[in-house]
């Protein structure tokens, strides 16, 4: 591999609900465009053309398999042009998982920037969202993977849980990676709705670009959370994904009222300066001082109140969902 050293590997780790799948599809839909000016995603190791993250890359890195990841690199190398100067690969996985990268893990990932000149890039967006995107998308997923995925936990037990603290702990968990593949080499950006248009400002791409969204992860109503937090320990996998297809559906006909944070906006203030001072650090080493989250304002004034659904008005969803779809 020895025509890859000067080509840039760029390493999309998430982190997670930062627009990972958006940014994903509109890589992997414009593939040949990307190719045109230089940049490869390489479709040859995605996890499947329904999920096109190159999660297999991060399964060999994270199991320590050295052989897997040579074979892997042999068929991302099967798909580079002379005019490729760098190379795009993108899984959520690298980022959350990194509390579980072992010393084998991180050889692996210094033999990538061996062969290729390594750079790292994560979005970030403030904890009290992050935190509350991750429960509404841990109350959809399959039980069995892990065990809080489809469980009966409410958000607060969620954030008490060690796995979202140490990922809720941008600083901590960067400087991991600074430690390994070096501090230079780590690209922050903060999330916005965007993320797809940042991406072309980072890259300098044109306009002439498909995209389109493919949304097939729809964020559910703090209303629809409870209700599958109060049935999932009574439905199997296959009847809570006929639930959830009926909720989505719901949501997508239907303007659903009340969609406010689970979290008070006292708690989310909590949230926001307990984090503080280490996204200042964030801000120091990554972005030359600009503040980390300096648009996020702190609405403590706003009228909220605690989502309290009685059985009544959960039967009652339940019938519109049945009416409706």
């Amino acid at each position: 591999m020895g025509d890859q050293l000067m080509r840039k590997l760029f390493i999309h780790i998430g982190t997670p609900k930062t627009g990972t799948s958006s940014l994903q599809w509109f890589l992997y839909n414009n593939y040949e465009k990307l190719l045109e000016q230089g940049i490869l995603y390489p479709k040859s190791i995605v996890e499947s053309g329904r999920n096109p993250k190159q999660q297999p890359l991060f399964g060999c890195i994270h199991s320590g398999n050295a052989d897997g990841l040579h074979a892997l690199l042999q068929r991302l190398s099967s798909e580079i042009i002379p005019s490729t100067t760098s190379v795009m690969v993108s899984s959520e996985g690298f980022y959350h998982h990194t509390d579980e990268l072992t010393e084998s893990a991180w050889k692996l990932i210094s033999q990538l920037g061996q062969l290729f000149d390594l750079r790292i890039i994560v979005f970030l967006r403030p904890q009290a969202d992050y935190v509350e995107s991750m429960y509404r998308q841990y109350m959809k997923n399959p039980r069995g993977i892990n065990p809080e995925y489809g469980s009966s936990l409410t958000i607060r037990e969620l954030m008490a849980r060690p796995k979202l603290k140490q990922n809720m702990d941008y600083y901590g968990s960067l400087m991991r990676w600074a430690e390994n593949v070096g501090e230079a080499n780590i690209i922050v950006k903060e999330y916005s709705s965007s993320v797809i248009d940042e991406f072309m400002t980072m890259f300098d791409l044109d306009s002439d670009f498909n995209k389109s969204r493919i949304v097939l992860n729809t964020s559910i109503t703090r209303q629809m959370a409870e209700i599958l937090r109060r049935v999932n320990p009574l439905f199997d996998n296959t009847k809570r994904n006929i639930l959830i297809k009926q909720m989505e559906s719901f949501l997508r006909q239907y303007a659903v009222k009340d969609d406010k944070t689970l979290l008070s906006p006292q708690e989310r203030a909590e949230i926001y300066e307990h984090y503080r001072k280490d996204n200042d650090l964030v801000s120091t080493k990554w972005l030359h001082g600009v503040k980390l989250f300096s648009e996020y304002r702190m609405k403590c004034d706003e009228v909220w109140e605690p989502l309290a659904m009685a059985h009544d008005e959960m039967i009652d969803f339940l019938r519109k969902l049945g009416n409706n779809t």
